[in-house]
């Protein structure tokens, strides 16, 4: 159900929005060739229930605790009481693609010792890859308790390319897997294939309970169909095949690439809703434009979903990109809100023939209040920073007003203050992380950041796991 059906479409209409369509597939081969954001999974808008970050004075000189592990390449890491002793585990994915096994998907868990101690990586999964070897392998992971078993389950979504890493995106090569591992509450888990076809970039994927049945739904994002899919949890690992919701109406004179999701009761109805970002495709003067968009998503349960909270972003970009964004309630009046990164101006190129990387652009920081009825008034601007940097964690506190932990290729950045007023920052560097997540490791009631990243020359893996100093 869509909350407007709109008027029969002319045939200029149906023109334009064929040859917006066709466009869509190359736009988006750009967009994960030239976003270094791509790589980071981490970001995809999750909503945080965290421990305290504090006054980021602490973290100019943070302790770190490095882990160094030979597990070939990193995917994702999530954090969890995966062995249900009481004490937090990390779970990494990653990917042997080497000839001589065909390519498998790993986990790893590295059991939690208490007080932020972790035993060596074991392995506790495996999953082969598709057939052929030399594969170029990106994805994401999402932890809930799915079949309500009391056991941390875990979804993985992988793009998989039997073809180089520059042709990845190649839909004649590259396929999705989206798989669901079933934890026994050990530390080991059981393998279901959901889906298993080509596509184009890898999907965005979120655990929510979007049609009100106290079980847990997968939500990803289509980029093909221009759609979010939704496999409907019936409970006892039974998962229906996927529906599309549609976020794309008759009426408008764009076209919607969805990209990131996260799950979130925007209106106070008992149900999960979905906050989706992405990419809008604009045919504007005569050539072809795109701008970030953040959508609301509402559900009417059984009955499908509707579309509330309807956001464009000013800026031009020079691809499809979508805004980092987070869904938490950052001023404490019982409603979500929405803070994400939207872009000031495009991102410019070096002047030497237009070759060569693309130079981030300046953005700003900002926040859409929400009303608790799934509307959001006019954003609120907080402070600026780089239109590429994802968003990690954001929180407030009396005492040292609102915070903002962002990430990048090049590392960590912490803004805080009072709005608009943000004018506290650090900067952690880090060694091109592959993706990170905040949790408190240690239970100490603050948070930790931990960012797993890759050496390509070593071909070896390392958690650095950072914490506030201790004065």
């Amino acid at each position: 159900m869509n909350r407007s059906q709109g008027k029969p479409e002319t045939k200029r209409q149906r023109a334009d929005a064929s040859g917006l369509r066709k466009r869509v597939a190359v736009a988006a081969l750009l967009a994960i060739c030239a976003s270094s954001q791509a790589s980071l999974s981490c970001i995809s808008g999750e909503t945080t229930r965290q421990s305290r970050i504090g006054d980021i004075d602490r973290w100019t000189q943070p302790e770190m605790q490095v882990l160094e592990l030979d597990i070939g390449q990193p995917l994702f890491l999530r954090a969890g009481d995966f062995t249900e002793d009481g004490k937090l585990d990390l779970i990494v994915a990653a990917v042997n693609s080497t000839s001589a096994d065909g390519g498998c998907l790993r986990f790893f868990l590295l059991s939690g010792q208490g007080g932020g101690v972790f035993g060596e990586p074991s392995q506790v999964s495996e999953s082969p890859l598709t057939d052929g070897a030399d594969k170029y392998v990106a994805g994401t992971g999402a932890i809930a308790d799915l079949d309500r078993d009391d056991h941390l389950d875990v979804v993985a979504a992988l793009e998989i390319s039997q073809s180089s890493s520059a042709e990845w995106l190649d839909p004649a090569t590259t396929k999705t897997q989206i798989l669901v591992f079933w934890g026994n509450g050990d530390g080991t888990f059981e393998k279901q294939e959901l889906v298993d076809h080509p596509r184009l970039p890898p999907p965005n994927i979120v655990a929510v309970d979007f049609d009100g049945n106290g079980c847990l739904d997968i939500a990803y994002s289509d980029w093909q169909q221009l759609a979010i899919r939704i496999v409907h949890n019936r409970g006892k690992r039974l998962l229906e095949d996927a529906h599309e919701v549609q976020i794309n109406e008759k009426d408008e004179n764009s076209i919607a690439v969805p990209m990131l999701l996260t799950g979130a009761d925007l209106n106070g109805d008992g149900r999960d809703d979905i906050v989706v970002g992405g990419a809008r495709v604009l045919d504007e003067s005569e050539r072809t434009t795109y701008r970030r968009f953040i959508d609301g998503i509402l559900s009417c349960g059984e009955e499908g979903a509707l579309r509330a909270l309807a956001y464009t972003f000013g800026a031009i970009d020079e691809y499809l990109s979508s805004p980092s964004f987070l869904v938490e309630d950052l001023d404490a009046d019982g409603n979500l809100d929405i803070v994400f990164i939207q872009p000031m101006s495009p991102a410019l190129r070096p002047p030497q023939n237009g070759e060569g990387p693309v130079m981030p652009a300046l953005g700003t920081l900002s926040m859409l209040r929400g009303t608790g009825d799934g509307s959001f008034a006019s954003p609120i601007h907080l402070g600026l920073c780089w239109s590429r940097s994802g968003l990690l964690r954001a929180g407030g506190d009396t005492a040292n007003g609102l915070t903002v932990v962002l990430i990048s290729s090049e590392g960590l950045d912490m803004v805080q203050g009072t709005p608009p007023y943000m004018d506290k920052t650090v900067s952690l560097p880090l060694d091109d992380p592959v993706d990170a997540i905040v949790a408190d490791v240690d239970g100490d009631g603050w948070i930790e950041i931990l960012a797993i990243e890759q050496n390509w020359q070593t071909g070896t893996a390392r958690i650095v796991i950072l914490r506030r100093s201790a004065a």
